[in-house]
């Protein structure tokens, strides 16, 4: 499986011939692309064997019903989306018990991740993982989207696709996509003090989800998807790489975004440090959302960003915040701002400002 993070450096043969392969794969046209290395021709040869290797195996376990080729205009369904509420799944995936709950019709201008029609699926794995997969009515390139959520989910969020919102394929209807809430259904930490719940939410639910969300799509198209993705942010970050270190197979790519994985400092120490960095001696806010504006208009001044307000290297940006730092009785917006005395007490300073 490639995971994509920054820490992750591909051969440049390799690379290329597996992007080629790779979009042979989905749109079903040989891309030849150059190695840009010796050997080259090699890495593709062997990335091309094993692209045919996966594809003879995924053949082998799919259903007996006919299994199309993907096409430019995609694989059609095998059968009725309605038809999947009358199917049986709660032996299908051993140690995976699910449901399908409802299958509707969704209409491509209602769909917000593209402009294709869906069966919107709807169900929920034991105990109470409630998960959401919406399947391509044309379009669909055999590939499969699991997306992850935020914070401490709680939500059933399908459309939240942080990385590839906006991307030709997801808007083109080539990826079923699917979500879960991840086993509870409120944003606070109240389902933590039940240990089910809980490794619900820490690893099993997306493992569960994947494995749930493949069986609809092989009921559904007749065929097995031949290539798995994770986009996730945040949590979803989190949920990706747990996916990697715990499930690896699961997907063939994956991508970690901004991962909340150190969940106990985050929670315990980061939050805290930037609560209490904000709400000195438990005052005022020293820097409010309003403020943020002029923060970012100054970063990037600073910074020498161009026009497009994007600093590609902030590892080389030289700015001192201190050059925006309030003197003695300037004007912040809608504050005086006056520096605080030695031997001045929190109360005081704190009247004495506003």
């Amino acid at each position: 499986m490639a995971t994509l993070s920054r820490w992750c450096r591909w051969k440049s043969a390799t690379f290329m011939a597996t992007l080629a392969t790779a979009l042979t794969l989905v749109t079903g046209v040989s891309v030849a692309l150059a190695a840009g290395a010796t050997g080259g021709a090699q890495a593709s040869a062997s990335a091309s064997t094993a692209a045919s290797a996966k594809a003879s195996s995924s053949a082998k376990v799919a259903t007996k019903v006919a299994t199309p080729s993907a096409t430019p205009s995609g694989i059609a369904p095998a059968m009725s989306c309605a038809g999947l509420t009358s199917l049986d799944l709660a032996a299908v995936v051993p140690g995976v018990p699910f449901e399908i709950t409802s299958a509707t019709e969704l209409a491509a201008g209602s769909n917000t991740l593209g402009n294709w029609a869906a069966c919107d699926v709807k169900g929920v794995i034991a105990p109470q993982i409630h998960f959401e997969v919406k399947l391509p009515e044309t379009g669909w390139q055999a590939n499969y989207l699991q997306v992850g959520c935020g914070g401490l989910c709680g939500n059933v969020n399908v459309t939240s696709a942080p990385a590839s919102a906006g991307c030709v394929p997801l808007t083109s209807g080539a990826f079923a996509v699917a979500a879960s809430d991840e086993g509870h259904y409120q944003g606070g930490g109240l389902f933590s003090a039940d240990p089910t719940l809980r490794a619900d939410f820490g690893y099993k639910s997306d493992h569960q989800l994947a494995q749930a969300a493949k069986a609809v799509i092989e009921r559904y198209y007749g065929r097995a998807a031949d290539h798995a993705y994770f986009d996730g942010c945040s949590q979803g970050g989190h949920q990706a790489l747990t996916e990697t270190q715990r499930y690896p197979t699961d997907f063939d790519g994956i991508i970690a975004g901004a991962p909340a994985n150190n969940f106990t400092a985050l929670n315990t120490f980061s939050h805290a440090w930037t609560a209490q960095s904000v709400y000195l001696g438990g005052g005022p806010a020293t820097v409010t959302n309003a403020d943020l504006a002029d923060l970012h208009a100054a970063v990037l001044k600073g910074c020498g960003a161009p026009a497009d307000g994007i600093i590609a290297d902030p590892l080389s940006c030289t700015w001192d915040p201190a050059a925006i730092r309030c003197q003695g009785g300037c004007k912040f917006r809608d504050r005086v701002v006056r520096p605080r005395s030695a031997g001045v007490d929190v109360a005081t300073a704190q009247a004495r400002d506003r």
